[in-house]
């Protein structure tokens, strides 16, 4: 790591975490605060191992780390693009667009100059003083650096925007209680016949809810590179779960966790396990409109009041990292690990060991003859070339024609017949009653068509090539039939446009359509090849609904729309499908963001933008205001499941 420009630094620490020793406390033997020894001690034998540290913290410098980032020509662009870039909006997307980032360039004029200056949110804890020591030397002299995107030297300086704290941190530095009598609402004991019982908390999960929970989670089955696969991460013997890496706890709290305990617990305490899931998922979103941080912060109240109104305090904690990391005797090793990882962005020609490189692009496989002149995505599978019906082949030719934005088959319909109506323009253009004839019309049209159009009218070969798995737009598809047990590529939905003729109106209506990979055809016009994707569709008519917290809800086994099972791959949103606790006949529908998702920034992004409001999927679930005011025992505790004994008279024989 050394060699890299990092390395860490070994600090002993009290065996009390009372002190490091450094600075004053450098050569001192024993801890001053709590007396215990510097050394490791047996307590049983009795016997001190001198120069051997009962605990040594592992520091790993942020000063080296921050001069890394302007060693790369793109992250050191990156850094400066909210001074160069941001577009000045009411939408929070950076925390440049934050009162604190605005309070602090307005105190500390010098600092703002700059637009390298960084500005950070930090822990606090007692193992960070050397960080605090940095921290400070960052914003009071700063340190050389050198800035690869501007080849020059500068002064970077750094500041603390905000500081983060588990539950307990708040007793240690705010003296709110946490913990003994105040701590936690209190559960009285019982007398029910020779025993004593506490109650189950509101919490409490019966024997069969543990076990819903997680069947439901060990069923996931979730798209490649999703996040890890749930089924290895529970124990449904011991009813647990296991394992769990950041991302995985990420993707828990912001989209798995309301569907877990869906059907399971009072509703009083989902419906705050809830709230606090959808809160969360939208302050982890990309993009963030200032307008609406008001009603989000009124809801956070209103979710922070009805969790510590059902929880301990216990519950609000920060995950400790010893108990997450892979050699929990060594943790400081898979740290390590992390450092080097991110070390190595830095460094040219180097890859990081078991990351597989970028495989989503629009550019095709050179290696495959087959889609050289494929400009929508590339084929991660065999190609086969065969010959399929004819009614399937007219109608995946047609779409083609209908969906390609050059082929102006109704601007020329309507300038062939001048007087004809809207709805008779509209029905021959969707509904042509002579594939021939459109064909022919486009081929030998007068008016100017691109080369492109002129190939597509005259057909495709008859034979299709297909494949069974296909890389586009940021995601992995493959067909039903070839996804295997553990993950799910072949959720399938689409936008489009519904056109409804009546006698003389013709009316317009956008709606989601939700299905499943079926099979994946290359058309080859011989110019270009277009991929199109054929689908089992799920009726739309009456098998998608939306239910009071927004999640939309689909019934596979009910399809429709099979004269029109064809969509082109580049009009593809993959999603995938979990079943639900409530109906084990409907499944929830789940969008999936695409793997080379980059923010553009001219526009919101309402898909991955806030959660709580009408044009966002979920709805945080309605709480009665006269609720907030009343508090009762009832509240606690459960009466439809067993609480714990505590104590039990023994029966006169």
């Amino acid at each position: 790591m050394k060699a890299m420009g990092s390395g860490y630094t070994k600090i002993h620490a009290c065996i009390n975490d009372c002190i490091l020793y450094r600075n004053e406390y450098k050569d001192v033997k024993i801890c001053p605060t709590c007396g215990k020894s510097r050394w490791k001690v047996d307590e049983k034998e009795k016997i001190m191992y001198e120069n051997i540290p009962a605990k040594v913290l592992w520091y790993f410098p942020i000063i080296p780390r921050m001069k890394q980032l302007f060693q790369s020509k793109t992250i050191a662009q990156n850094l400066k693009w909210h001074a160069n870039d941001r577009t000045h909006d009411d939408v929070l997307r950076h925390p440049a667009d934050t009162p604190a980032w605005a309070t602090i360039d307005k105190r500390y004029p010098e600092f703002a100059n700059d637009p390298r200056n960084l500005q950070l949110g930090n822990d606090i804890d007692v193992f960070l003083a050397p960080l605090i020591d940095d921290l400070e030397l960052l914003f009071d002299v700063g340190v050389e650096t050198y800035d690869a995107s501007s080849k020059e030297m500068f002064t970077l300086r750094a500041v603390v925007l905000w500081t983060i704290n588990d539950y307990p941190a708040l007793g240690t530095l705010c003296g709110c209680p946490y913990s003994g009598y105040k701590g936690c609402p209190e559960l009285q004991a019982r007398i029910e016949g020779n025993k004593t019982t506490l109650p189950a908390a509101s919490y409490t999960l019966t024997t069969e809810e543990k076990t819903m929970f997680c069947e439901t989670l060990y069923n996931l089955r979730v798209p490649q590179g999703y996040c890890s696969n749930f089924s290895s991460l529970v124990s449904l013997k011991d009813r647990k779960l296991i394992g769990l890496k950041s991302h995985d706890y990420h993707m828990l709290m912001q989209q798995f966790l309301p569907i877990a305990i869906r059907s399971i617990m009072p509703k009083s305490t989902r419906d705050a396990i809830t709230r606090f899931c959808f809160i969360f998922k939208s302050i982890c979103s990309k993009e963030i409109k200032v307008k609406e941080l008001d009603k989000l912060q009124e809801e956070l109240y209103v979710t922070l009041f009805l969790l510590e109104k059902y929880f301990p305090p216990s519950f609000f904690d920060v995950m400790v990292i010893k108990g997450h990391v892979r050699n929990k005797n060594k943790p400081e090793g898979c740290i390590a690990e992390e450092t080097i990882e991110f070390l190595s962005e830095f460094q040219k020609n180097m890859n990081i060991v078991g990351i597989p490189p970028e495989k989503h692009n629009n550019f095709g496989n050179q290696n495959d003859d087959y889609s050289i002149s494929l400009r929508d995505g590339t084929p991660v599978s065999a190609c086969r070339s065969v010959q399929v019906s004819l009614d399937l082949f007219i109608k995946a030719h047609f779409y083609v024609m209908q969906n390609t934005t050059e082929v102006r088959h109704k601007a020329f319909l309507k300038n062939q017949h001048p007087f004809k109506r809207n709805a008779w323009l509209e029905n021959e253009h969707t509904y042509p009653s002579n594939m021939i004839q459109v064909e022919k019309e486009l081929s030998v049209s007068k008016e100017s068509v691109s080369e492109t159009v002129r190939w597509i009218s005259h057909g495709p070969n008859t034979n299709v090539l297909k494949y069974d798995a296909y890389n586009i737009n940021g995601y992995t598809f493959r067909t039903k039939c070839r996804e295997g047990k553990v993950h799910q590529n072949s959720g399938v939905s689409v936008v489009g446009t519904d056109t409804h003729i009546s006698k003389e109106v013709v009316t317009y209506d956008q709606n989601s359509y939700y299905g499943v990979l079926k099979e994946i055809w290359v058309l080859d016009y011989h110019l270009k090849k277009i991929p199109l994707f054929m689908c089992d569709w799920v009726d739309n008519k009456n098998e998608v609904k939306k239910d009071l917290i927004g999640y939309t809800l689909v019934e596979l086994g009910r399809l429709g729309h099979k004269d029109d099972p064809f969509i082109l791959a580049s009009q593809e949103r993959q999603v995938f499908y979990v079943t639900d606790q409530l109906n084990k006949k409907m499944s929830i529908v789940f969008m999936t963001r695409p793997k080379n998702y980059r923010d553009t920034y001219d526009n919101v992004d309402e898909e991955f933008s806030t959660v709580l409001f009408p044009h966002n999927d979920n709805i945080l679930p309605r709480v009665d205001p006269l609720d907030l005011r009343k508090e009762s025992r009832n509240d606690y505790f459960r009466t439809d499941c067993p609480g714990i004994v505590i104590h039990k008279e023994h029966e006169n024989p």
